[in-house]
């Protein structure tokens, strides 16, 4: 498990996010910023209590892949794509 405790720790960090059997747990947060997300695992934009979290990928300029399922709607931000859970 992927703890996040900051919303920019991974602000300049490509997420591999493939099938390794971890996940990501948001903690409290409500937003996050990674600089790049690729793999296929499903990612849940929710937090500890069950409210959503927006995510902004994109931030290191770096091209990536991911072809997993994030729960919730999608949306340009600024040159990055933002996405929030619902």
């Amino acid at each position: 498990m992927l703890k996040l405790g900051n919303s920019l720790a991974l602000q300049y960090s490509t997420l591999d996010y493939a099938s390794y059997g971890g996940f990501v747990n948001f903690g409290a947060l409500t937003s996050a910023v990674l600089g790049g997300l690729k793999g296929g695992q499903y990612l849940l934009l929710a937090n500890d209590s069950a409210m959503p979290v927006t995510l902004s990928v994109g931030n290191n300029g770096q091209s990536t892949n991911y072809s997993g399922r994030l729960d919730g709607a999608g949306g340009p931000d600024e040159g990055r794509q933002r996405y929030v859970g619902a």
